[in-house]
């Protein structure tokens, strides 16, 4: 009898480290599907050959401080990656060269926005960015929660690219790109800025604009909020439509058949400022390999949505305005959303006018 009981021990004990082996291997396997299904997503290659890209030129500081950056952000992603998966989420974390556009980032969102804010700046506009963090870009310490980022490329500056890894350090709110930042660049800027909100971050929606604008965040948040707002598919800003592409030869806008075939452009929204639900951002950076680059920024936007099927739904609260020495921050601050051309001094005055609220 004694005997029996002891083989009985040890088969229970066999059964219980096969089933064990078994259990820990197959949410190990589930796990690594689930991440690698959330990779796939993304798995569409951006090639840099077309004719705007042709002699893009990559900075050496970036391959110097590449490694180092990836040290620094991989710990803190691989932790919160590893929680975040437990929770069922469905974001891919990975490294930088595995990045399909010129993104360098690989911060994360710690917390799910209702609006995700990105701020085209150049690397030498450091005023813009300091107005903007303390006035209408300020982070909200209530709901509806939204958070401020500047998409910032690479300078030839050396002391200037010193001093931006330490604004990035200290403020943690720059996304940056791996290319020298140029007036015709600005679709590479756009590129690498949804991929980064796609992959690292939840948001309902996500606010693009210029750092020449200034962001009436009461107004904006009134028109997200309201029940009659899209939640999906939305396209939202100063639509234009069936604008002639331009042929003058010595034209800033001007371009050519070989660039650009048709003689009008896909209906779109100036780049100073328009509104993308989440999942419009996501199909805009799956269509990367589809829609090749084009020089003009917002334009490039507005092929995007025409490719996915995006209708664009104009807002009047999208002011385009030049700037005017002889009428300083002179603006309806009742129904504008958002105004493009606005200075430095102007975003304080504006902001402390209560043009905000």
């Amino acid at each position: 009898m004694r005997s029996r009981r002891v083989v009985f021990r040890r088969s229970m004990c066999f059964v219980f480290v096969v089933a064990s082996f078994g259990y820990f291997g197959w949410k190990s396997t589930f796990r690594s599907k689930t991440v690698s299904n959330s990779v796939d997503i993304l798995k569409v290659p951006i090639e840099l050959d077309s004719p705007f890209e042709q002699g893009l030129e990559r900075s050496p500081l970036v391959e110097e401080n590449k490694s180092s950056l990836i040290a620094k952000t991989n710990l803190t992603v691989a932790s919160i990656s590893y929680e975040r998966d437990r929770q069922h989420d469905n974001l891919a974390f990975t490294h930088a060269n595995k990045h399909h556009t010129t993104l360098i980032t690989t911060s994360i969102c710690l917390k799910d926005y209702f609006l995700l804010i990105l701020v085209s700046s150049a690397p030498s506009n450091v005023g813009r960015r300091r107005g903007i963090r303390l006035t209408w870009g300020a982070e909200s310490s209530t709901r509806p929660w939204w958070k401020t980022y500047f998409l910032v490329a690479q300078t030839r500056d050396r002391n200037l690219s010193e001093s931006l890894l330490h604004e990035g350090d200290a403020f943690g709110d720059l996304i940056r790109a791996d290319y020298f930042d140029d007036y015709w660049n600005q679709t590479l800027k756009i590129q690498m800025g949804f991929e980064w909100a796609s992959r690292y971050c939840n948001f309902s929606f996500l606010l693009k604009v210029d750092d020449d604008v200034f962001v009436n965040m009461s107004a904006l948040l009134s028109n997200l909020t309201n029940r009659s707002m899209p939640k999906y598919k939305l396209y939202m800003g100063l639509l234009w439509q069936k604008l002639p592409v331009r042929r003058y030869k010595g034209d800033k806008w001007e371009v050519t058949k070989e660039e650009y075939e048709p003689d009008f452009y896909p209906d779109y929204c100036p780049g100073f400022g328009f509104v993308l639900s989440f999942d419009v951002v996501h199909s805009f950076v799956n269509l990367y390999q589809v829609v090749k680059p084009f020089k003009i920024d917002d334009v490039y936007v507005g092929m995007l949505a025409e490719r996915a099927g995006v209708r664009g739904t104009n807002n009047y609260g999208f002011r385009l305005y030049l700037p005017r020495p002889d009428v300083p921050c002179n603006f309806d601050n009742h129904s504008a959303i958002v105004w493009h051309g606005v200075t430095e001094e102007c975003v304080f005055q504006l902001f402390h006018s209560g043009a905000h609220h």
